[in-house]
């Protein structure tokens, strides 16, 4: 978790149970930068049901549910977070917010704002500085969303042709000379 790239405090972080997110070093991380941390309830799966959502457009339909451990599959997989997922994500992929939850005759009618991109939402705060507003309207202004969906692309095929091949070498045992 790169904590420099947010355009404000982090307070909290919030986990799922899954050990893989959960650790000591995390846990280490989190207690030294006075971040509080939080787990959803066991046996709850629609706790981080938004977060799931997300974990499938994001990782799953690449990586499925595999464990990674192949460090150059890591060193992939983080630049696309770092850089094409990061900015479609955060400047251009759009999220509805729940605004309000009314039951009545036992049926329940959700209403959502608007949605709006990550941006759109923190140009709207007046808890952002207009310094960082700045920052990241500049940064906002050079970025092209069908170069970046391109490369996204490209960099998801060779995750998965990389993925393909290192399961293609583990099934196959080595030839005699």
């Amino acid at each position: 978790m790169k904590v420099k790239q947010f355009p404000f405090s982090i307070i909290s972080v919030d986990f799922d149970n899954g050990f893989e997110f959960v650790n000591w070093v995390l846990k280490g991380y989190c207690d030294r930068n006075n971040i509080s941390h939080t787990r959803s309830r066991s046996y709850h799966k629609n706790d981080q049901a938004h977060i799931e959502g997300k974990n499938y457009q994001s990782i799953r339909r690449v990586v499925e549910y595999d464990r990674i451990t192949d460090p150059k599959l890591v060193v992939m997989i983080d630049n696309l977070y770092q850089n094409e997922h990061r900015l479609l994500t955060n400047y251009f992929y759009t999220t509805l917010k729940l605004k309000e939850k009314v039951r009545k005759n036992g049926k329940v009618k959700k209403t959502y704002e608007q949605a709006k991109t990550p941006y759109q939402r923190l140009m709207e705060s007046d808890k952002i500085t207009k310094e960082i507003k700045d920052r990241l309207t500049k940064e906002y202004m050079r970025l092209n969303p069908a170069e970046l969906q391109r490369n996204l692309r490209k960099k998801l095929d060779q995750i998965k042709d990389y993925r393909l091949v290192t399961v293609l070498n583990h099934a196959t045992p080595p030839k005699k000379l």
